[in-house]
């Protein structure tokens, strides 16, 4: 999964941006919110994921990193929708 175009600034409420899945699919989509998990707690309602997919995180995580980020959204449409990004290739950085 990949955000195309890239996530200026890290992704942001209220942005718009276009999520594109491994089939291809993709479609404007309004940020409503995002959640960080690890070990299926969640551990962040506010990191920021940079235009070139680092997620800078809150906190220093045990080894390995693995999270997923649950992306909420709107369509244009005004349908809910969410997507989730596992990683790595997520690069945390304490």
């Amino acid at each position: 999964v990949s955000f195309d175009p890239p996530v200026e600034g890290g992704l942001k409420l209220g942005a718009s941006t276009q999520i594109v899945t491994d089939d291809g699919w993709g479609a404007p989509l309004i940020v409503a919110y995002y959640q960080v998990q690890h070990q299926n707690e969640v551990i962040d309602y506010a990191g920021t994921i940079s235009e070139n997919g680092i997620y800078t995180a809150p906190l220093i995580l045990p080894d390995p990193p693995h999270v997923r980020i649950n992306v909420y959204y709107y369509r244009e449409s005004g349908e809910p929708g969410s997507i989730g990004l596992i990683g790595p290739p997520i690069v945390l950085i304490p």
